[in-house]
């Protein structure tokens, strides 16, 4: 099982997401901002903070833990940031888009979206509305 993160940021009931470069896994798709938790990582949370910051170039605070679920080979640990800092933009090569997206036009995106969040779409709408 490969532990990952995915960090949530909500600002006026939209939501952050990222778009992948061609040429990573799921290129050109658009996810929330995560990644492999790494072994230096003390915490879960540290993972997130971490992973935020490399693909946003944002400094994130107040990390809470929404749910831990299983999709594919991943065990996925959803955060939910409510404080942030930093300039918003691409952090590295493997991100080329950055965009503010309701929940409605999340389920929109169709084939865009990256497979392993389309997989379990539904239940994360779920988490995304109670928060």
């Amino acid at each position: 099982m490969i532990e990952v993160v995915w960090v949530v940021l909500k600002s006026k009931n939209r939501f952050l997401l990222i778009q992948r470069s061609v040429d990573d896994v799921s290129g050109g798709t658009w996810c929330f901002p995560g990644g492999k938790v790494n072994p230096e990582d003390k915490t879960l949370a540290n993972a997130a903070a971490r992973e935020l910051k490399e693909e946003t170039n944002l400094n994130g605070h107040n990390f809470k833990l929404l749910h831990t679920l299983r999709v594919g080979q991943y065990n996925t640990h959803i955060f939910l940031c409510n404080m942030w800092d930093g300039e918003l933009k691409p952090a590295c090569v493997d991100i080329v888009g950055i965009g503010w997206f309701t929940v409605a036009e999340i389920h929109t995106i169709g084939q865009s979206l990256a497979p392993f969040l389309a997989e379990c779409l539904m239940y994360v709408s779920y988490l995304l509305y109670q928060h």
